[in-house]
């Protein structure tokens, strides 16, 4: 859907004093247009009036953010004055807004280089390689040597991150270095293959897990409905007993509790079998899932991450 037909459902409700169902709508188009202003502003708004002030402080940082990023420099130089006062959160953020108006901005790119300095020296910053594979893709446009460089220097941070590895490979085979092309597509052969491994493993003992739960609940299935069985023949058993005790007319007093538990005892043989049974199904169905479930991801393994870029 575009913008327009969120903003203008919103703005009725806002109008209406419906502030809430006008943030909703915001907030659904926020999620398909993250960058729009007017939606932004609105929403900042309708949470202001709804004096929800963590929203309200959510999206005016994201309009701040969004009105330092209409250029690239400025939005870089706001980044490394974020950085310098400690705010590694706000420049992150900003980081992010600005690198999906401006995918190939050097300035950028140096900002993001120089947010890493600060990451590094804060553990507890959020960061991820994507700085430098970022700053090496607009490097790269004008000459691999700068990239691999870029590339080079976040390896030495994150040495087991596979996508710097594989922009190593590329860049060095295109730059006519194989010996240190293959040391790169080495390292990676050997991930993967730890990686194949490991989901391998994963997947045999999600089979066993499995196979151990649908084992277990076939196992009570049968005993329950054993169980059942005994015990309604037992109450049949009590009730033959009590109604022949009934019959002869002196014992109705202990003909008639007799059969009435030798009822109770069918009836609760039966509701055991049942219930027996239906939780050995249950657990034989979560074994089926958890012998799937570890498929999927032994096959996730051995294929999604190796064509992680």
């Amino acid at each position: 859907m575009r913008e327009d037909d969120y903003l203008r459902p919103a703005r009725i409700y806002a109008d209406k004093g419906n502030y809430a169902q006008a943030l909703h709508i915001c907030q659904r188009g926020l999620g398909e247009h993250p960058d729009s202003l007017p939606l932004l502003e609105l929403a900042a708004q309708a949470a202001l009036l709804l004096q929800d002030e963590h929203q309200h402080a959510t999206y005016a940082l994201r309009v701040a953010n969004l009105n330092l990023a209409q250029d690239d420099r400025m939005a870089a130089r706001a980044v490394c004055q974020f950085c310098r006062e400690s705010n590694l959160t706000r420049a992150r953020m900003l980081l992010e807004t600005a690198w999906r108006r401006f995918p190939r901005s050097a300035s950028l790119a140096a900002a993001d280089l120089v947010y890493c300095c600060y990451a590094h020296q804060m553990p507890e910053a959020r960061y991820l390689p994507l700085a430098y594979l970022n700053a090496g893709d607009v490097l790269a446009q004008s000459g691999l040597p700068m990239a691999v460089a870029v590339w080079t220097w976040g390896l030495d941070h994150y040495p087991e991150d596979p996508s710097l590895h594989e922009r190593l490979a590329h860049a060095y085979t295109q730059l006519g270095d194989t010996s240190r092309a293959r040391l790169h597509l080495d390292w990676l052969q050997v991930h993967r293959a730890q990686q194949a491994h490991q989901a391998a493993r994963s997947a045999q003992t999600g089979a066993i897990l499995g196979g151990t739960t649908a084992v277990a609940g076939g196992a009570v299935g049968v005993g329950g409905a054993v169980a059942g069985t005994a015990i309604g023949a037992l109450g049949l058993s009590l009730t033959a007993s009590g109604a022949a005790v009934s019959a002869t007319g002196c014992g109705c007093l202990i003909g008639l509790p007799v059969m009435a538990l030798g009822v109770l005892l069918c009836i609760t043989g039966v509701a055991w079998g049942v219930l027996s049974a239906a939780i050995g199904g249950l657990l034989g169905l979560l074994g089926i899932t958890t012998a799937g479930i570890a498929h999927y991801r032994a096959s996730k393994g051995q294929n999604g991450r190796s064509r992680r870029r």
